[in-house]
């Protein structure tokens, strides 16, 4: 009897080792999702998942997640893509986030220039009004990441946005990229001119949807 107990004792104990605690949990939680997570849905071309990097670009984080939190993307259309493949200056750029376009359907943007959509309809230097300062100490500008458009002024950033659609690293240090695309580069690939940005939502961590938690500004070309 003695014999049993101690090996029902040492069963015990074992279980006690091998089971992780609460506390251990939600260290791992916390380490996985330590940035932000959004999902954009794009109409008739699905969604994009991006990592917001709040520890390089906290300022312009906050004011990304509080536009979307909004409503304010929400039927904003892509106003810019260029995608330059020769040359010895490659560059990929798709380009939103001006309130102006909500107004426009996608057959009056398809084709045009940036030069002819602000001559028309006014489309480049919209925003929410609220402006951030430039946060590039960090920012390199690999495909498949998210930037902050502006113009001249360094601190004009507000809710214009571009995907790297390829590495466009003339503009690393120089504007601000806080956010990279963890799934659905397929979707960012296949974005169009005039295509419409159904939502913005933050994720929680366990992947459902929730609120957020607390200028012509194109990058140059040249």
């Amino acid at each position: 009897m003695q014999v049993k107990f101690r090996l029902i004792a040492l069963i015990f104990a074992t279980a006690l080792v091998s089971i992780p605690s609460s506390d251990s949990h939600s260290a791992n939680a916390q380490k996985k999702y330590k940035n932000h997570v959004v999902i954009m849905t794009i109409e008739k071309r699905g969604s994009i998942i991006i990592e917001l990097l709040q520890s390089e670009a906290p300022k312009t984080v906050e004011h990304f997640l509080a536009l979307a939190n909004s409503k304010f993307y929400d039927g904003i259309r892509f106003h810019r893509l260029e995608k330059i493949l020769t040359g010895l200056e490659q560059y990929g750029v798709l380009q939103g986030g001006d309130p102006g376009t909500k107004k426009l359907d996608a057959a009056a943007m398809i084709g045009k220039t940036g030069q002819e959509l602000n001559s028309q309809y006014g489309i480049g230097n919209g925003g929410s009004g609220k402006t951030v300062p430039l946060e590039a100490s960090s920012s390199v500008h690999s495909r498949g990441t998210l930037g902050m458009a502006r113009n001249s002024e360094l601190n004009s950033g507000d809710s214009q946005f571009f995907f790297n659609l390829l590495d466009n690293h003339q503009w690393d240090y120089k504007y601000c990229m806080f956010g990279r695309v963890i799934k659905g580069l397929e979707v960012m690939d296949a974005a169009r001119q005039g295509d419409k940005i159904t939502s913005i939502r933050y994720m929680t961590k366990t992947g459902s949807k929730t609120k957020t938690p607390r200028t012509e500004q194109k990058p140059p070309l040249r």
